[in-house]
């Protein structure tokens, strides 16, 4: 090859990319302003998602931040709720206990008359045995009988009731 034919090649490529970059120029520049245009935009996009992910946020925390308010509110409701049961089952207990208290000494007091006139009577069949042997063995038929009776009177006369009532003590 010869030196005039490597020129003409040469010219030839020269206007063959010359022709190509002539015809080729503004598909080239279109491209490049749509690849630009299409990167500003996602990158536009990649913004207002960032601001709208911000804003979201904010929205959850202030949710959030209700939300726990809402639960220390209940919580609380909830505390002051447990509280008044706890007062209210105390003071039942403590009025039941004192009804049971009252009604057991009622019981007490009741058995206490109860032991207090048993007593009583096995008193005064006590004594009126003892008074009739004593009066059997010591007095005639007519002074026993006036002196049994007036014995058995007094004795059934005889309170028998605790001090507080004011009658005889006795002691079990």
């Amino acid at each position: 090859m010869d030196i005039l034919s490597i020129v003409i090649s040469v010219v030839n490529a020269l206007l063959i990319v010359g022709l190509l970059c002539y015809l080729l120029r503004k598909p080239a520049r279109s491209m490049m302003q749509n690849r630009v245009s299409r990167i500003g935009d996602e990158l536009d996009q990649a913004a207002t998602d960032a601001k709208d992910a911000q804003a979201m946020i904010k929205q959850y925390q202030q949710k959030l931040a209700g939300i726990k308010q809402e639960r220390d509110a209940i919580l609380t409701d909830a505390d002051k709720a447990a509280e008044e049961r706890k007062k209210m089952i105390l003071t039942e207990a403590r009025s039941e206990a004192e009804a049971m208290k009252t009604r057991t000494a009622i019981e007490i007091d009741a058995q206490r008359h109860l032991v207090n006139d048993q007593i009583h009577h096995a008193i005064i069949d006590i004594a009126g045995e003892t008074a009739g042997q004593l009066l059997m063995a010591t007095a005639d038929k007519a002074v026993q009988n006036r002196l049994f009776g007036e014995i058995l009177a007094e004795l059934e006369n005889m309170n028998f009731a605790p001090k507080e009532s004011g009658g005889v003590p006795c002691q079990i």
